[in-house]
């Protein structure tokens, strides 16, 4: 990704956010463009390359405070513990996209309207989730905000190791 230094994820995020612009973009004036396929790859993008790189600086703010800072949280589903923090919660999504487990739901005019995640252990669901696609697209721009500007991502070992390209850590 060229010479960013200690902020790969960040600039990661940024050009992931771009893209995402661009296919809406380009939705919006009537190009044939697949705005959902795109919110999909955004969430590998902004979702699975955190994770992995800087988990450990991935804020563990409460979701009932992100709410309330307009936060859409996923709707827990099928009766398993929810995620009660950001980090958490990444970690869940992060399972289920990596792991191909998602599923969307259709209205009536056969559009996809909903994303439904699960996280599994031993090849049990441990965790259900669903977001409506515009949760799914305004949490992904919420979360890749807490990217582009967080404070973190300057003293993340991950992003340090990758930028050195030591990418075992």
């Amino acid at each position: 990704m060229g010479n960013y230094g200690e902020y790969y994820v960040k600039v990661f995020a940024n050009r992931t956010r771009q893209n995402l612009d661009i296919i809406e973009s380009l939705q919006r004036i009537g190009a044939k463009a697949f705005e959902i396929t795109q919110l999909v790859n955004s969430c590998l993008g902004l979702i699975a390359i955190p994770r992995q790189v800087c988990f450990n600086n991935i804020p563990k703010t409460f979701l009932d405070e992100l709410a309330s800072e307009g936060w859409p949280i996923p709707h827990d589903e099928g009766g398993f513990p929810p995620a009660t923090n950001l980090n958490e919660l990444i970690k869940r999504l992060r399972n289920g996209i990596m792991h191909s487990r998602f599923e969307f739901s259709h209205n009536e005019q056969d559009e996809i309207n909903s994303l439904l995640v699960w996280d599994e252990k031993n090849h049990r669901k441990n965790w259900q989730a669903r977001f409506n696609i515009d949760e799914l697209r305004m949490f992904l721009i919420k979360f890749s905000d807490e990217l582009i500007d967080g404070s973190y991502c300057s003293n993340c070992p991950g992003c340090l190791n990758v930028a050195r390209g030591n990418r075992n850590g």
